[in-house]
């Protein structure tokens, strides 16, 4: 459930984005291209315990660079002072870039303690280690 938060905000928001920039449907390629991607790191960092950079990675590029591109926006009117590039952020910061980054870190969390931190280190250091269904020990 995580992950597919993660992935409709990110969708959303970068189809959204390239939206307001190019006209619609590149905004709904663009969509496509983030789901595509999406699903292709969620089945990459799905197919071993050591592999959560797959998702976490993409993810927060396509949270950091409609980011980037609003802070950019709401610093190139220089007409604003302060407050005002403030106030122009905070909405996408607190419903979208906050959001996303909270759901990355259950997601990390979640990960972590489903696979056992120390049981991947050992299976590393240790490849021909009997792990019971690919699971660490005490949890099958």
């Amino acid at each position: 459930m995580v992950v597919a938060t993660v992935a409709l905000l990110l969708i959303y928001q970068v189809g959204t984005w390239i939206a307001a920039f190019f006209g619609g449907f590149w905004g709904g390629l663009a969509a496509l291209v983030v789901a595509a991607v999406s699903v292709v790191c969620v089945r990459l960092a799905g197919s071993g315990a050591g592999n959560t950079a797959w998702f976490l990675v993409p993810s927060l590029l396509f949270a950091l660079v409609p980011l980037v591109a609003k802070v950019w926006s709401a610093l190139a009117d220089s007409q604003s002072n302060w407050i005002d590039h403030v106030i122009a952020i905070t909405p996408f910061l607190v419903g979208f870039v906050i959001p996303v980054v909270l759901l990355l870190l259950v997601y990390t969390e979640l990960r972590r303690r489903t696979f056992g931190g120390d049981a991947i280190h050992k299976e590393l250091a240790e490849p021909n280690s009997k792990v019971k269904g690919g699971l660490p020990p005490g949890h099958s």
